[in-house]
């Protein structure tokens, strides 16, 4: 399918990330290039996953949890969680964390970070960062909606598509190899969720690993009473977790709602996302979307 052309806003979306208010990138390691055999029907990040990491495996799951939705998509208060590494110019970076031995063993690059960020709806996506040293989120540096898609949101509300975005909202680096470590995080955020009257959540990730981070979150809060559905591009983890409802799609990683600055898809996946909260009348239902992934260059 071809790129479709940006709709009305992207100027906006840009003129807020000029060079007058771009923040320095944090210094990292650069990411290689994500192969193209990764975006073909049938590829297992799962085994991608144990060939990397000898002797790990996905936390295993016997149930999934289910919530319905019982408000229309136009009355909900919303809330977005990801695990992509976003925090605020402000806030304190996420930290890759010291190995132990088990997880040198295992060839993981680092414990990782299982604290949180709280990001306010009134923030300023210029005023967002990512420190995440596990994928490539060269285009989410540009346009932070490619994986956090807090200005589309604003418009969805501002159209009533949505009720409204939530008061706070919360952002991990999901590179989390124990998941026993993400237990306080997780019910400290299930607590804020209630506090704050949400409806309903949308779950994004990062690399591969917090594909299964995001799960394991996704799956506690659809059994605390909220409904959640993810965005993935690591189909096969985000089944294997037995989530209650995801949208996927054969995207790169760090590209879970497409090209920077592309309005058009971003909104046509979050839509599809959002609906999805409606549609799916029961657990484990994951939407394939009809959409390809096209290099920028490609005709």
């Amino acid at each position: 399918m071809r790129k479709m052309d940006d709709r009305e806003g992207s100027e906006t979306k840009k003129n807020l990330m000029d060079d007058s208010s771009r923040k320095e990138a944090p210094l990292i390691k650069p990411q290689p290039k994500q192969p193209m055999e990764t975006l073909r029907t049938g590829y297992s990040w799962r085994q991608y996953l144990r060939n990397q990491h000898s002797g790990w495996d996905l936390k295993a799951v016997d149930d999934s949890p289910y919530s319905p939705l019982v408000k229309p998509l136009a009355e909900i208060r919303l809330a977005l969680i990801t695990t992509a590494g976003i925090c605020h110019d402000e806030q304190k970076p996420f930290t890759m964390g010291a190995l132990t031995d088990t997880l040198r063993r295992q060839r993981f690059r680092g414990r990782g970070d299982a604290s949180y960020r709280e990001i306010t709806r009134e923030t300023l996506s210029a005023e967002l960062k990512i420190t995440h040293n596990y994928y490539d989120h060269t285009d989410a540096d540009q346009d932070i909606n490619c994986v956090f898609p807090i200005d589309c949101l604003s418009e969805l509300a501002s159209e009533s598509f949505i009720g409204e975005i939530a008061p706070v909202n919360y952002s991990l680096m999901g590179y989390i190899p124990e998941p026993s470590t993400l237990e306080g995080s997780q019910n400290a955020i299930i607590t804020g969720l209630k506090q704050q009257g949400i409806d309903a959540v949308l779950i994004t990730p990062g690399d591969a690993l917090s594909h299964h981070t995001a799960a394991l979150l996704q799956r506690e809060i659809e059994r605390s009473g909220v409904p959640t559905v993810a965005v993935t591009v690591c189909r096969d983890i985000t089944a294997a977790m037995k989530v209650s409802r995801a949208v996927a799609l054969r995207f790169p990683i760090g590209n879970v709602f497409g090209h920077p600055f592309d309005d058009t898809m971003q909104f046509r996946i979050l839509k599809a996302a959002l609906q999805t909260l409606e549609t799916a009348q029961k657990p484990g239902v994951i939407v394939d979307l009809p959409f390809e992934w096209l290099e920028e260059d490609e005709d």
